[in-house]
């Protein structure tokens, strides 16, 4: 694993990599402008320290700031597999429906979390998990940009 820093970023937002003794992860999102609702949110988690991520992470339901924003997402060929109630969805200072949320204060974080490890676990490889031991903080990041930081990530291994 690198034993420097990695940081990828596109605007203002950035996914960094500080090399340290365990895996940890932090996400934040800052939509308040949008959607005052989501606001500005951070997550942590440190796999041997906090619950399971079966609890922590997992539960946590894909998020759009608005229901504008999921239907162009869906007018772009995105969120096809089902309906608007696999999201947590932003409308304004409420959510669109507030049965639907799990995490009150940061979903959207922890989501970002979900997918931040699904990207890194694309650099596994003879037997690793692909979670590098270190810290790993994203700010706004998008699927995209997890998948730069993922390659940024594997070329420093080599």
């Amino acid at each position: 694993m690198p034993q420097e820093p990695i940081s990828v970023q596109r605007g203002d937002a950035f996914i960094t990599f500080y090399p340290g003794n365990w895996f940890k992860i932090t996400a934040g999102v800052d939509v308040q402008d949008e959607s005052p609702i989501i606001g500005q949110q951070w997550f942590s988690w440190r796999v041997s320290r906090d619950y399971h991520f079966r609890y922590e992470l997992a539960p946590a339901r894909g998020w759009v700031a608005s229901v504008d924003r999921l239907f162009e997402l869906r007018s772009r060929g995105f969120t096809k597999c089902g309906g608007e109630n696999l999201f947590v969805i932003g409308h304004g200072d409420r959510w669109w429906d507030p049965q639907l949320v799990r995490f009150h204060d940061d979903e959207p974080a922890r989501h970002q979390l979900v997918q931040l490890i699904g990207a890194l676990s694309l650099a596994g490889f003879n037997g690793n998990s692909g979670l590098p031991v270190g810290h790993v903080v994203a700010f706004n990041a998008d699927p995209d940009l997890m998948l730069d930081f993922t390659r940024a990530l594997l070329s420093s291994c080599q």
